[in-house]
């Protein structure tokens, strides 16, 4: 959408239903640097006083420009790296540069927004080296990053691997199951989980229990998130409408994240329940 035209739509449900913030869905809101600029431009002169959260692509983005975002009320965003693995991100055509990453990192911090990262466990033909790339980068840069999404590496029928699959080195794709019925996630509905072998390496039998490995982990390593998906994000806007400074903002959110563990254990509150394969993912971290 034009950014002329996003302010207007912004200022339409600020007044109709005031909501303390904006959660975007849009992989392409950085799609090139022009845009994020002529909208950050539109929102800041009109004095169109929101906050909003997105994911973000780490090309087109500069210290600058991060911090004219957080002027335009972004308090978080979300980076897709899926593997710090050199290797593996060439594997999949990421064009991620780690070193940039990693200042992208800092900026996003300094700026005071909120930072996220999208971790995908298990791809295809991924090796240990691989896995302790990804726990080495995080842990490296763990002080600018705010919450990192663990995900299982899922075979998507629209995806590059799915479409070439020789191309990307795996063979006998086999649909398996669809998600169940009572998985609440929007993203996971009608959506037909894909076992594959790995050409030249492991078969599906062996895969499946390789993913979970990884995922285990990583996990394992960098730590568990202490706030269930989408609760986070009320919570953080809800944060950033009442204060200015991270530094507060983040130390208010550890403080309740840790209540909020000790009581669900406590009470013995089982958290959201996780499906991988048809069966509830469990990450026993002790």
């Amino acid at each position: 959408m034009p950014p002329p035209k996003v302010v207007p739509y912004l200022r339409e449900l600020k007044q109709r239903y005031n909501p303390t913030g904006f959660f975007f869905l849009s992989d392409t809101i950085n799609i090139s640097k022009r845009y994020i600029d002529a909208l950050c431009n539109e929102i800041i002169s009109n004095k169109l006083e929101v906050l909003w959260s997105d994911c973000a692509r780490v090309d087109y983005l500069d210290r600058d420009l991060i911090f004219k975002l957080r002027r335009a009320g972004c308090i978080r965003l979300i980076y897709g790296i899926e593997t710090a693995s050199p290797r593996m991100l060439e594997y999949i055509n990421k064009n991620v540069d780690l070193e940039r990453l990693e200042k992208v990192l800092k900026w996003t911090d300094e700026a005071g927004i909120w930072t996220g990262l999208e971790i995908i466990c298990g791809l295809p033909h991924e090796r240990e080296e691989d896995i302790n790339s990804t726990i080495l980068f995080l842990n490296k840069n763990r002080k600018y990053i705010n919450r990192i999404y663990y995900n299982v590496f899922d075979l998507k029928n629209r995806s590059k691997l799915f479409q070439d699959p020789v191309r990307y080195n795996i063979k006998n794709i086999t649909g398996l199951y669809q998600y169940p019925k009572d998985d609440e996630s929007m993203f996971n509905r009608d959506y037909i989980h894909f076992g594959f072998d790995e050409i030249g390496g492991l078969n599906w039998k062996d895969k499946e229990k390789q993913m979970l490995y990884s995922y285990n982990k990583v996990v394992k390593e960098i730590g568990e998130e202490p706030f269930p998906y989408l609760e986070e994000e009320h919570f953080l806007f809800f944060l950033y409408s009442k204060y200015q400074d991270k530094n507060k903002i983040s130390s208010i959110f550890n403080q309740v994240g840790i209540q909020k563990r000790n009581y669900c254990e406590q009470e013995k509150i089982k958290p959201k329940k996780e499906y991988y394969n048809g069966k509830q993912l469990i990450v026993n971290l002790k």
